[in-house]
């Protein structure tokens, strides 16, 4: 079953802590779990906005037993100077026609996501009113589809056993502050072959890479736009080739590309 609140024009109506409001929708939070557990006949979540989700609280979507949210909007927008934690099962981040215009809000709160698949999703997705992001994936950070993510000057991390792809996803993570892509130390699930024709790209004004990249046959572009790209012990980035078998024939695919580029640094 699938839920899905679809925000479109001149609507207002409070529903469990979920304000819709016209083009927007905002989390304001709620007292206790009751009111969230309502969602987890529906299995799989979906909250839609074609402007923004504006974040005024934190939200345990796994403390109500849903297996999927997804949050599909042109940006996340904090909203407090406070932390705002979002946790869930699997998290999917896309934007499938949100439209983005800067909200004007301070850069002050910090953002975390923890989900045990984080997934980003289609289109460009875009973050705003956090000094820092932190956003984890306890069994993988997935790229699924082509599109961005771009936190603006936010300090970023990601924390995942491995940042990888699928379906030939083509994923990007921006901002222009420092950016690190760090291991939990622990070991995915996922297949590398599932890979295949991943591209990802991560551009911040420092970037380090000390956890996991696979991306088999596919690229990963590392960029430093005013500093240093540092590559540190234990970090693996394989984008080697792969052998499939289909039936009685085995088919290769070539290995792909390692783009390494500082400017300034």
């Amino acid at each position: 079953v699938l839920l899905v609140l679809l925000v479109m024009f001149a609507a207002s109506l409070f529903y469990f802590g979920v304000l819709l409001v016209e083009g927007g929708i905002r989390l304001l939070g709620w007292r206790g779990a009751r009111p969230l557990a309502r969602f987890a006949d529906a299995q799989n979540l979906t909250l839609r906005s074609y402007s923004t989700i504006d974040f005024y609280t934190g939200i345990n979507f796994g403390a109500a037993g849903l297996g999927s949210v997804t949050l599909d909007a042109g940006a996340l927008v904090g909203r407090t100077s406070g932390t705002v934690a979002v946790a869930g099962d699997t998290i999917v981040l896309q934007n499938s026609g949100g439209v983005f215009t800067e909200p004007g809000v301070a850069t002050q709160g910090a953002l975390t996501v923890t989900a045990n698949e984080l997934v980003l999703g289609e289109g460009d997705k875009v973050l705003r009113g956090f000094g820092s992001v932190a956003l984890t994936g306890i069994n993988a950070i997935i790229g699924d589809g082509h599109g961005s993510l771009n936190a603006g000057t936010a300090i970023v991390t990601l924390t995942t056993p491995v940042l990888t792809g699928r379906n030939a996803g083509n994923q990007s993570v921006i901002t222009t502050g420092a950016l690190t892509l760090a291991s939990t130390g622990g070991a995915s699930t996922l297949a590398a072959a599932a890979s295949l024709g991943t591209i990802i790209s991560l551009s911040g004004g420092s970037l380090t890479v000390g956890g996991r990249i696979d991306a088999l046959g596919g690229g990963v572009n590392l960029t430093a736009t005013n500093g240093d790209v540092k590559i540190i012990d234990g970090a693996v980035i394989d984008v080697g080739g792969l052998a499939v078998q289909f039936y009685d024939i085995t088919e290769h695919a070539d290995a792909g590309r390692i783009a390494v580029t500082a400017l300034g640094g």
